[in-house]
């Protein structure tokens, strides 16, 4: 019983320490940047510098789109993506505090074609592409990637959901899109998300260099996605978990506070099967992830109120909270 219960401990701090594993992915990978620091839409490392359209603007290192027809455009043949074997889209943004904005399906980003069915119809549609939307009408986020099919390209994608969409609120988000050979992968805020298997023609070599946009998608009946951007870059490789929470952790827009290595007080409890999370120092909490002992995420928020009650199994948790006043992970047994 001893040995179990001390193998146990080891496993859980072995957990913990592995949650908060980070590695820097470095440069030599990042092929495109756009910070928006300098105020245009410059593309530091691949020069493939945008253009704004549809009266889109940059204000306070951020691209802003907050009118319906805005967006940014970017030279996808000079990009050349389809030429990569291994492809990862991180950005930043932040939701507008404005209700009942983004209702229904709107894309972040956009890389590929953007042309009529092919069977004679006028309906343009994102096919031979890859993409993130953050809202849509069935009420999550989803990455995808479609090729092959002009029809209709969206019974044939390879995708992830994530449970709920992000519409407004005001809230800053870090997502991360992986796809290789085989493998799609989300991340949102340091954690994956999911994982799935490529079908049928999906693939990066079969993306159409033709377009890429950041606030509109490739289908034309879509709205453009209200927000403002910090920044987007895309890496010629796959980043691994601890690539993803060293970019989260460190590499953060000026708008977010770069003290989450601290730790501040956060009672977290568990009572008669659910587990609490009081905010005593009021701390601006922008990221709750509650894993399983096997390294699952099982629950994840970027809402916070003053509890909030988790309803899980019988089991032992890792709690791991992130605010403008630091981090805070922990053990909790629920019973």
């Amino acid at each position: 019983m001893k040995l179990r219960l001390l193998l146990l401990s080891l496993f859980a701090l072995t957990l913990l320490i592995g949650l908060n594993a980070q590695t820097d992915p470095g440069t030599s990978n990042l092929k495109h940047s756009w910070t928006f620091e300098d105020g245009n839409p410059t593309d530091a490392i691949g020069g493939a510098t945008g253009t704004l359209e549809g009266g889109a603007t940059i204000e306070d290192g951020q691209l802003l789109i907050d009118a319906a027809g805005e967006w940014m455009s970017g030279p996808a043949l000079i990009m050349g993506l389809s030429a990569y074997s291994e492809l990862s889209v991180t950005i930043w943004f932040s939701t507008l505090d404005i209700p009942d904005i983004n209702p229904a399906f709107a894309m972040l980003w956009y890389y590929g074609g953007s042309e009529t069915d092919g069977v004679g119809g006028t309906d343009v549609f994102g096919s031979n592409g890859i993409f993130f939307q953050p809202a849509r009408n069935d009420d999550v986020c989803r990455t995808a990637i479609s090729c092959g099919n002009l029809a209709t390209p969206w019974t044939t994608e390879t995708g992830i959901n994530r449970i709920p969409e992000i519409t407004s609120g005001d809230s800053t988000f870090h997502v991360v899109t992986t796809i290789d050979a085989t493998t799609l992968s989300l991340f949102m805020n340091g954690a994956l998300v999911g994982t799935a298997d490529l079908t049928g023609d999906n693939s990066i070599g079969n993306l159409k260099d033709d377009f890429f946009w950041i606030g509109r998608g490739g289908y034309a009946g879509d709205d453009n996605y209200w927000c403002k951007v910090d920044q987007l870059e895309i890496y010629n490789d796959v980043l691994t978990s601890d690539e993803v929470l060293w970019l989260y952790q460190n590499m953060e827009p000026s708008t977010v506070e770069n003290t989450k290595y601290q730790s501040f007080n956060l009672n977290i409890y568990s009572s008669n099967g659910v587990i609490y999370m009081k905010n005593i120092e009021n701390a601006d909490i922008n990221s709750v992830q509650i894993f399983d002992m096997s390294g699952r995420t099982v629950y994840q928020s970027n809402v916070f109120e003053e509890v909030i009650h988790v309803n899980l199994p019988s089991s032992v948790y890792i709690v791991q909270v992130q605010s403008n006043l630091g981090q805070v992970v922990k053990k909790v047994s629920v019973q």
